[in-house]
């Protein structure tokens, strides 16, 4: 059983969906559509959880950021068509969307949350790497420009890196050096275009916590080993629900438009099996329970970082087609392209004063590998024979064989 914490980390994630820069407080309005489309999202996001952490053997935290994956899906989405596209829309949570639609939503969001309120801070980028002089279509550059404002630039990613550099400045510009290093040389071998996006959120308690009464305490892992922990102590007013298999606590930010939420397994019970319980409708229910009561709240500080490959997991969850070499991209380019890879990087810091959290989710494009034609060459009847020095030619031996018996 992985860690409680990263089940609050990922919370909180969800609740703190992005955008770029604060001006002043606006509300977000979405439209019924737009309102069911949240709905859908969020069952991707608790599948992308329950795989992920399913299939994690080593770690006991599991943090991921359901909306940098949906996010960096959506660009890569404008390039896509016929099944591949189908695929993509459907694990989602998109299946009955008009991609203009789908579209719409996306920029909904990035224009109103981060200009929710003045105290927290919510941002997002999304960027487009090309490889230099490869084609690629104007008009799905242009849609991603218009929809997600992401960045269109041209990388030389033969220069491998180089172009490591140039996207790891990227990361860490846009996560408060949060996340640093996103990509090495060898991820970049055979690299057509690179897309990316970065979430980076920095919330402050709305009741903050008072560093006098943190004091070392006892935590138990999800491997059963004791450890010694700073927990921060405060009693206030907090929404707070007994769901039967958990019970959960909901902090919010300062102005209220962001929030964390714990949820705390019953005595007997395992993040698993609260893992197992929720879905949108669940999460819906769950929420709609909150009520406020005067609470003494008990929470570990801490520092978690955890980098995962979405490869498999969303191959897993029904995208397959856009992995595999006969993807259809044909809104992205002339050539044969598919998604190579898909790679999160997060990292959440709790403290007495709020929290910062940063995610940046990539994908990477290829060109499909031109079939080879089978070719013979069955030597039997008489032939040459060349033995030659290769880097400038010169010839040691020749032969005209008629008769390979012969001696």
């Amino acid at each position: 059983m992985k860690n409680l914490i990263s089940y609050a980390c990922v919370a909180l994630l969800l609740c703190s969906c992005t955008g770029n820069g604060v001006t002043k407080p606006v509300s977000l309005e979405l439209a019924p559509q737009q309102v069911r489309l949240t709905t859908t999202c969020n069952d991707f996001s608790w599948s992308l959880l329950r795989e992920v952490y399913n299939n994690e053997q080593e770690s006991e935290n599991v943090i991921v950021s359901p909306l940098s994956a949906s996010m960096l899906l959506g660009m890569v989405m404008n390039g896509a068509d016929g099944n591949t596209l189908v695929q993509m829309k459907q694990t989602l949570g998109f299946a009955d969307d008009d991609i203009n639609e789908i579209n719409e939503y996306y920029k909904k969001l990035i224009e109103a949350l981060p200009a929710l309120d003045k105290t927290n801070i919510v941002k997002i980028a999304n960027s487009i790497w090309a490889q230099e002089g490869y084609p690629f279509y104007d008009d799905f550059k242009q849609v991603n420009k218009d929809y997600f404002s992401a960045q269109i630039q041209n990388l030389d990613f033969m220069n491998a890196s180089g172009a490591a550099r140039t996207i790891n400045k990227w990361a860490s510009d846009n996560t408060n050096k949060l996340i640093k290093e996103v990509v090495d040389p060898n991820d970049l071998n055979g690299v057509r275009m690179l897309l990316a996006n970065a979430l980076y959120f920095k919330g402050v308690w709305a009741n903050k916590f008072d560093k006098d009464n943190t004091a070392t305490k006892e935590f138990t892992t999800s491997r059963g080993q004791k450890l010694t922990v700073e927990r921060m102590q405060l009693t206030e007013e907090f929404s707070f629900a007994d769901l039967g298999y958990a019970t959960m606590l909901e902090m919010k930010y300062k102005e209220g438009k962001y929030c964390m939420d714990v949820l705390l397994p019953e005595a007997n019970g395992t993040v698993e099996s609260v893992l197992e319980q929720l879905n949108a409708d669940q999460w819906k229910t769950a929420v709609a329970s909150l009520m406020n009561y005067k609470v003494e709240v008990g929470l570990p500080k801490f520092k978690l970082g955890y980098n995962t490959d979405l490869t498999d997991v969303l191959k897993a969850m029904g995208i397959t087609d856009a992995f595999a070499f006969d993807a259809d991209f044909s809104k992205m380019s002339p050539n044969s392209l598919y998604l190579s890879q898909v790679k999160q990087y997060c990292q959440v810091n709790v403290d007495e004063e709020g929290t910062e959290a940063a995610a940046v989710t990539w994908g990477s494009m290829k060109e499909e590998a031109a079939p080879s034609e089978s070719r013979q060459f069955v030597v039997d009847r008489p032939f040459l024979l060349v033995i030659r020095e290769k880097r400038y030619g010169t010839i040691l031996f020749l032969a005209a064989v008629g008769n390979v018996l012969a001696s």
